[in-house]
């Protein structure tokens, strides 16, 4: 009898690789996804069709280990728009892994190599803890990191980890923090979250695609590819939530005719789109002021004028020195092409009393 050799993620898309799994392997190619260690190589071995969610971690105190656990939302964007958290199973142990508590310890690492099949998959790479506040890790046993997206709709994160990002075929989910992140065809998300590697590269590759900013602030912006790619944002407001004393670039007290304008970004190409300020939900949600649209050309400054509604201008009024209203900036828009990009929590503004002057600490 022929044995069943299970295919990695790469080679189950092609149609040879799929006929002969169906063949010979039967019903044992149900069996499940693996984390397996090959050669110092650490990856996802899966059959056709299995969908797969995991988080792959460096060890900081143990060279060459990694963890690996269940990432169900580890994409770190909605699987749909009714569910944060992404399908599939939480592969088993292969040869170089063993259960661990939490899920399973890896050891002989010196490279990842995460090449998905044709399911809907996800997974995410994150650095040592000690490490965790960096764009870009690499080295010091980390070694390379690749991850690359099969035919479904596939959700790639490395975090404070230098590594490539390919989604491949389908609508997927990437983000990225330094390395590349190449979208490949369908209709992508690319979530850009603080802080960046200034090397970072975006290609968002064909389709309708979306670049979400969060928190993008005074950071230099990576490089994206302006063919292929929605609008680039160039900061012009700082990035640190205001902390009293707080951060003066972001406290602003309300005039007399409740007017602020901030000046947020410029975009690389010309751009419509709406900017909000908003409570966060954890504060009750609401408006700080009416939705605000502009329309810009390339490289020219987006500053809206935010008029405050008249209740925050008398809660701000009510309070004392060491007190503010915390609002967040949002907004949604596109090029000229239709290519769309938005932040749902941009920045933030801490609204104080007239005690400080305007745009100081207060």
């Amino acid at each position: 009898m022929i044995g069943c050799q299970r295919v990695s993620g790469a080679a189950a898309r092609s149609l040879s690789a799929a006929i002969v799994a169906g063949l010979f392997c039967g019903a044992s190619a149900a069996a499940g996804a693996t984390v397996e260690v090959h050669d110092g190589t650490l990856s996802v071995v899966q059959g056709p069709g299995e969908q797969s969610r995991v988080s792959l971690g460096a060890n900081a105190n143990i060279p060459g280990q990694w963890h690996a656990e269940d990432g169900r939302w580890a994409g770190g964007g909605r699987y749909s728009a009714s569910s944060y958290f992404w399908p599939g199973v939480f592969p088993a142990a292969g040869p170089g892994c063993q259960s661990a508590a939490g899920g399973l310890d890896c050891t002989g690492v010196t490279s990842v190599a995460v090449a998905l099949g044709d399911g809907d998959d996800v997974v995410a790479v994150r650095p040592p803890p000690a490490r965790s506040r960096s764009p870009r890790s690499s080295g010091g046993g980390l070694g390379s990191v690749s991850l690359s997206g099969g035919g479904g709709r596939d959700a790639l994160t490395a975090t404070g980890v230098e590594a490539t990002l390919d989604g491949g075929p389908g609508d997927d989910v990437l983000i990225p923090t330094a390395g590349h992140a190449l979208g490949g065809d369908g209709s992508d998300l690319v979530s850009l979250v603080q802080p960046l590697d200034p090397d970072l590269t975006v290609d968002c590759g064909p389709g309708d695609d979306t670049i979400h900013y969060a928190a993008l602030g005074s950071h230099s912006p990576p490089s994206v590819d302006a063919a292929s790619c929605p609008p680039i944002l160039d900061p012009l407001i700082s990035t640190a939530r205001p902390q009293f004393p707080g951060d003066g670039a972001l406290v602003f007290w309300v005039p007399a005719d409740r007017k602020v304008r901030p000046a947020l970004f410029r975009p690389s190409e010309a751009a419509r789109g709406t900017v909000r300020l908003m409570r966060p939900a954890t504060k009750g949600g609401g408006r700080c002021a009416a939705p605000v649209s502009f329309a810009v050309r390339a490289g020219k400054a987006v500053a809206p004028t935010f008029t405050i509604l008249p209740t925050i201008a008398r809660r701000v009024a009510g309070l004392g020195p060491r007190r503010g209203v915390f609002c967040e900036i949002s907004f949604a828009g596109t090029d000229l092409q239709g290519e769309r990009f938005a932040a749902t929590h941009f920045e933030g503004m801490l609204f104080v009393s007239r005690r400080a002057p305007n745009g100081r600490v207060p």
